[in-house]
């Protein structure tokens, strides 16, 4: 299995950015996924903090037998701005900020842990 078959948050995001004219559910479809894996605790070894957006995931049994590092890792210091980036331009290009419910909290979360803010939600 090739090593880079794995999700990464930034060039998802990236991906979702430059085809969202075209394809806007590619972008929801990312906007969930790295919501979904967003940190809510602090773990150093993953340099997890809560709000932190995904780097890379990694499964499998390398993961599993930690054979690997981590199977989540979130030492991106790029993923989360870029994933606030793709949450507005995602509600500005559908009009759907309905659509976007799902990842509220995320973007608060996100948001607060930018500013130094230990998320309320």
């Amino acid at each position: 299995v090739p090593w880079f078959r794995a999700p990464f948050g930034r060039d998802g995001i990236i991906t979702a950015l430059e085809t969202l004219t075209f394809n806007p559910s590619l972008s929801e479809g990312v906007l969930r996924y790295l919501a979904a894996t967003q940190a809510t605790t602090f773990d150093s070894q993953h340099d997890a903090e809560p709000g932190k957006i995904l780097h890379e995931a990694r499964g499998g049994e390398m993961a599993a037998l930690h054979e690997i590092p981590f199977g989540r890792y979130y030492g991106s210091v790029d993923a989360t701005p870029w994933w606030i980036r793709l949450v507005d331009a995602t509600v500005t290009a559908t009009g759907r900020p309905s659509g976007m419910a799902e990842t509220r909290r995320a973007t608060v979360s996100s948001t607060a842990s930018l500013q130094g803010v230990p998320s309320a939600i």
